[in-house]
């Protein structure tokens, strides 16, 4: 066995190991953190990963870097893969349009080019997600000014499970109008009441 040929099964071998964490840590902690979120509450951040668990910051790092090291992965198992299989390719297409050595240049090109797409976008979503932290919605405000629109604001970003508290003045949102007996009407007059609701929603994730 040649010296190529012992790099490529070690390459192989360290993806797969690879793979294999990644797939026992997701489960573990119930999640990975690219598609996760983080909140600022009291002076501080949270962070959820993707199916709404809540984990400590390291584990947050630690599973955001873990995913965007599996498309680098692939990149690698696959161009090992490729590598050995390189001589077998070259033979069997001396005959056709093109030639072997091209076709391994396209093919390995194209998946570099993808893989190495996929990681950048994989890389910005969780820094854009551990740089941009959201505010809590487990306390969240709405005025009037805001409107229907700044409840659903609130709202944006719930991940399933978690308990919502709002307090919502919706004294310009309703004008009520006071009638005498005979049915005539009389100045508008603004309504204003706030309310306080504990909602729990567990099937469902708000927007």
């Amino acid at each position: 066995m040649d010296r190529r040929t012992k790099i490529c099964i070690w390459v192989i071998m360290l993806g797969l190991a690879n793979f294999l964490l990644f797939t026992v840590f997701y489960v573990l902690i119930g999640g990975e953190a690219v598609y996760g979120s983080v909140h600022a509450a009291g002076g501080g951040y949270k962070y959820f990963l993707q199916s709404g668990e809540p984990v400590p910051r390291w584990v947050f790092i630690y599973s955001g870097i873990h995913s965007i090291t599996v498309w680098p992965t692939v990149m690698a198992v696959m161009l090992a893969m490729l590598t050995l299989a390189k001589d077998r390719i070259v033979d069997s297409m001396r005959s056709s349009i093109i030639r072997g050595r091209t076709f391994i240049t396209i093919l390995a090109a194209i998946i570099i080019m993808i893989t190495v797409t996929i990681t950048i976008f994989f890389t910005h979503q969780f820094l854009t997600r551990l740089n941009g932290p959201k505010a809590d919605p487990k306390s969240a405000m709405v005025d009037s000014s805001h409107g229907w629109h700044g409840l659903h604001r609130a709202f944006c970003g719930v991940t399933m499970g978690q308990q919502i508290e709002f307090s919502l003045d919706i004294s310009r949102l309703i004008m009520v109008t006071p009638r005498n007996s005979r049915g005539e009407s009389h100045a508008t007059q603004p309504f204003s009441r706030k309310f306080h609701l504990d909602i729990t929603e567990p099937d469902a994730t708000w927007c």
